[in-house]
């Protein structure tokens, strides 16, 4: 369990600097 929400944090994390670059980027 602990590892699984760890990944999904991490995943969210990653997500949320992809959307910021592409923010950035327009």
């Amino acid at each position: 369990y602990y590892t699984r929400f760890t990944q999904w944090r991490e995943r969210e994390r990653e997500r949320s600097g992809f959307l910021s670059s592409i923010t950035t980027l327009s």
